[in-house]
């Protein structure tokens, strides 16, 4: 059976500056029907269609949809909850206007993890905001290996922002058909991407990847990723106090052992307790 669409009820302006609720039912991005409008059931088919009401939803709601960004946020929403049958509506979706818009499309794309999506991700990691080009990205790497030949391809495109996501997508995917490329991506002309490439490869964990990491190393900007990265994954991890007698950590609980680098508790003053004598 052919998809049917998600409705969605909005308000609509109708006789005497009142307004009722409608159900419309959208197959596509911007393309609907009239699902239910209580004019018809009161007035009939044939005067409905004089009605304020039908007036406004087939000469004004077209425009009214362009510029509402939470009833356009709604409709995302629903077409994400209805799965696979509404992903070329969210890829529609992923063009529009609005940078939040496209952002929640992208999001609902990775939810839904269809590989149809793959292409119209790949170009919305260009995209000039930030916020939809890490949901576009982080689509990808929900759909995971499938998306891997079009991020491969990625890493050739001409905007160095697509090139730098495709790099950290692969690692997060960790496919070892993406380290001949990531190696190749090492001597990428940004040095962002050849960043991305060189810890996209330690995320795989790829042997042949070694060489040419070592050679990277004379990359001051990769130098430096790596070395951060270390720091990093060395500050996530707790170390143990260095008196043996103290089973607590460094890194949240306050040592009263006295080891180096631990929280001491301050001494207790001595009370003065009068002689015997008086």
């Amino acid at each position: 059976m052919a998809w049917q669409g998600v409705e969605i009820e909005i308000q609509v302006p109708c006789a005497e500056g009142q307004t009722h609720p409608v159900r419309l039912r959208f197959t596509g991005w911007g393309a609907f029907e009239v699902a239910y409008n209580p004019c018809e059931e009161l007035l009939g088919p044939v005067f409905a269609r004089m009605a304020a009401c039908t007036h406004y939803l087939h000469e004004k709601f077209p425009e009214a949809f362009r510029n509402d960004t939470a009833l356009k946020r709604r409709l995302v929403e629903a077409f994400g909850a209805a799965g696979a049958p509404a992903v070329p509506a969210l890829i529609q979706a992923l063009g529009d206007r609005r940078e939040n818009v496209r952002r929640a499309a992208a999001e609902a794309l990775g939810a839904i993890g269809d590989p149809q999506a793959i292409p119209a991700l790949i170009q919305a990691v260009g995209d000039s905001h930030s916020a939809v080009r890490r949901a576009a990205a982080e689509a990808l790497v929900k759909i995971g290996t499938p998306a891997v030949p079009a991020l491969i391809q990625a890493l050739g495109d001409s905007d160095r922002d697509v090139r730098r996501a495709a790099a950290e997508a692969l690692g997060a995917i960790g496919d070892p058909q993406a380290v001949p490329p990531l190696i190749q991506a090492l001597g990428d002309s940004d040095s962002a991407v050849r960043r991305a490439a060189a810890e996209a490869l330690g995320a795989i964990g790829d042997p042949q990847a070694v060489p040419p990491l070592i050679q990277a190393l004379g990359d001051r900007r990769v130098l430096f990723a790596v070395r951060q990265r270390k720091r990093w994954a060395n500050s996530a991890t707790p170390k143990p106090c260095p008196r043996s007698a103290c089973g607590r950590t460094q890194a949240n609980t306050p040592c009263d052992s006295g080891g180096a680098g631990q929280t001491r508790r301050p001494p207790s003053r001595a009370r003065a307790h009068p002689s015997a004598g008086g």
